[in-house]
């Protein structure tokens, strides 16, 4: 009689291990509030360069601590921005940094966005600027970041805003008046509203996985050490 053959043990965890390794929509960070009340149009913070006529002759730029939610790694998708424009030009630069003894260090790699722009004013409310498609761009779950905005350039004259938040979210607020060089601490705890959404990456099994891996396998042993019938 003809036996059937039965899979061999490294094929069956191979399989297993394309299954083990799921990928889920998440929200990594967010401050945005819930519909119709996504950010405070009336005040947030501002950024501008040296020709800004509130910049006082020098290019200011903000640095917006945040911790990331949940745990493992996660690939960046998309970023969204409450942002407006008080004096032209209305575009930005946008970058996440590492954080580095309280302060911003240096930026992630594939964390930067150049020359974004919204048509929102002071008061207008709630469209956001987004950033989709965002692929190699890997955060860690529970680790510390900032949102780091500035000027397209140091001496242009724009001053553009990062709306405040309308949720309880709080964050560790840094500026720079001098381009990028020295941050100083604001010691003010306030929220900017932003969103990072991205894939949650499991590069380990779940509790449940590893239950049927071990089923699974003590199945395949038992029948690899049956008897063969004639």
């Amino acid at each position: 009689m003809k036996m059937l053959r039965l899979p061999t043990l490294s094929a069956f965890v191979l399989g297993l291990g394309f299954f083990s390794l799921p990928s889920a929509a998440a929200v990594i960070y967010s401050s945005l509030g819930p519909s119709g009340d996504v950010y405070n149009s009336s005040g947030g913070f501002g950024f501008g360069g040296s020709g800004c006529a509130f910049c006082s002759g020098t290019g200011y730029s903000d640095g917006l601590g945040f911790t990331t939610d949940g745990s493992g790694v996660f690939s960046v998708t998309s970023i969204s921005l409450g942002m407006f424009n008080d004096l032209s030009p209305n575009t930005f630069d946008v970058a996440i940094y590492t954080s580095s003894n309280g302060h911003p260090g240096t930026v992630v790699p594939g964390a930067q966005w150049d020359s974004l722009s919204t048509n929102v004013v002071q008061g207008g409310c709630c469209s956001l600027v987004t950033v989709s498609g965002i692929t190699g761009l890997n955060l860690t779950g529970g680790d510390d970041y900032y949102l780091v905005l500035t000027p397209v350039s140091f001496t242009d004259t724009s001053f553009n805003v990062l709306a405040y938040s309308t949720t309880s979210a709080n964050q560790d607020y840094q500026y720079s008046p001098n381009g990028i060089s020295t941050w100083t601490n604001a010691a003010v705890e306030l929220g900017g509203a932003f969103e990072i959404d991205g894939n949650a990456v499991s590069s380990t099994p779940e509790p449940s996985t590893w239950l049927l891996l071990g089923t699974g396998l003590a199945g395949l042993l038992a029948v690899r050490r049956r008897p063969a019938s004639r």
